[in-house]
């Protein structure tokens, strides 16, 4: 029962709040006179904007860094391979979703420059970063509880 809680807080502040924290308190600005007509497009616009891939840039890191120590503390050769592999793959996830991160910004900035009134979307965008979000998420997960 213990490792039951501590999975679940484990999971709760590693990964729950990265995701969920930012996106749930998107509302509060509805409080306020001045964003109140603009509040409901607060969510879709921050993931729009790629706000999502911040979180998937440190989750990756974070699992780095797990696996890090993992190959450290590793005596085997095939516990070393496999920490290795993920270790790749979240590399490959970090360099993508910052290459994103960088694209959703100059997206953002050239939309408002050419004209502030273009609220076009580009759906993949929104996809991309939200399967990339799930995809590093539930293999920092993974990584955290195989190799620590």
């Amino acid at each position: 029962m213990t490792d039951l809680f501590s999975f679940a807080g484990w999971l709760f502040v590693n990964v729950g709040v990265p995701v969920f924290a930012p996106v749930t308190l998107l509302p509060l600005l509805t409080f306020n006179r001045f964003y109140r007509d603009l509040g409901h497009n607060f969510l879709f616009r921050a993931v729009q904007e790629g706000q999502l891939f911040w979180t998937a840039i440190g989750m990756c890191a974070a699992a780095c860094y797990d696996l890090g120590g993992a190959l450290n503390e590793s005596s085997s050769p095939s516990t070393r391979g496999y920490a290795w592999l993920w270790l790749i793959w979240h590399v490959f996830f970090l360099v993508i979703s910052a290459v994103l991160v960088l694209n959703g910004t100059i997206d953002s900035v050239m939309r408002s420059a050419e004209n502030s009134r273009d609220r076009s979307t580009n759906k993949n965008f929104v996809r991309a970063s939200i399967l990339i979000t799930i995809i590093t998420s539930s293999s920092f997960t993974l990584v955290h509880y195989w190799f620590t």
